[in-house]
């Protein structure tokens, strides 16, 4: 017969019993404002200068700035001409 004031779980849940939220989907604001990408337009995705980068297929925002983007913003504090 069990005891019923027993608080031992016979039965614990397994490690993946919590679920794990989901990985954000907006942009990662520090990688645009540590490579200065809001302060350049995009070659790529052709945005404006200040909006975040979007993927041309479904025009959804990236996380991350395109790398000509990044490229240009890093050109145009240096003073380097741009490709």
């Amino acid at each position: 017969m069990h005891d019923l004031d027993d608080d031992r779980d016979p039965y614990p849940p397994p490690w993946h019993a919590a679920r794990v939220p989901p990985p954000a989907r907006s942009p990662v604001i520090e990688a645009y404002v540590d490579t200065d990408a809001l302060e350049v337009d995009c070659d790529n995705c052709h945005v404006p200068a200040g909006e975040f980068c979007t993927n041309p297929e479904n025009g959804e925002l990236r996380k991350m700035p395109c790398n000509s983007r990044i490229t240009k913003a890093a050109n145009t504090t240096t003073g380097a001409p741009h490709a």
